[in-house]
């Protein structure tokens, strides 16, 4: 039982109550023992002492995705873009982030696989609505899923992860921030 590791957290925060590891900490004991609403509140207590704990927020998107409330745990899940050990992008660019929205018609998009290649697959989905958009799109992902995506007619450039540097011009996202 991971009751008494939440109590101990408890009796720190009253002790301290500016303890933002011990907020972390309860969130990680509330959240390995199932009780997602109790870590999402420590988690909030311990962004609202400490904005940039990535950990933090990133633990925190995971509980509201298996608490259901997608928006707030896709909006949280952003935040692996501040750690390359959570990012896990198949190529860093050196063009500017897209700055959100519809793209239209016309408008060129790079998008950058991320995480594993289960992943890619499950977002390649969303491609296609940007492509009836008529986005031009172009596409870094591991060169292993190409045949994939060709035979897959999806309507992308295909580039390689030493390609992307020569595309400084062209505005990126993330492949899992569609």
């Amino acid at each position: 039982s991971l009751e008494p590791a939440k109590q101990n957290y408890r009796l720190a925060i009253a002790a301290q109550p500016d303890r933002v590891d011990a907020y972390f900490n309860l969130g990680l004991a509330c959240q390995r023992a199932g009780d997602v609403d109790e870590a999402i509140a420590a988690y909030s207590q311990a962004l609202l002492l400490d904005p940039q704990y990535v950990s933090a927020k990133w633990n925190r998107a995971a509980c509201h995705l298996l608490a259901g409330d997608y928006q707030a745990g896709w909006r949280d899940y952003a935040c692996r873009l501040q750690s390359a050990q959570l990012a896990k992008l198949h190529a860093i660019p050196t063009g500017p982030v897209w700055p959100g929205g519809m793209p239209t018609s016309g408008q060129s998009l790079l998008l950058i696989g991320e995480q594993g290649l289960g992943d890619v697959i499950h977002f390649l989905r969303y491609v296609t609505v940007l492509a009836d958009a008529g986005v031009k799109l172009s596409l870094c992902i591991p060169e292993v899923l190409w045949p994939l995506v060709q035979a897959s007619s999806l309507p992308v450039d295909l580039v390689d992860a030493a390609s992307v540097a020569g595309l400084d011009a062209i505005p990126w996202l993330p492949l899992l921030s569609l």
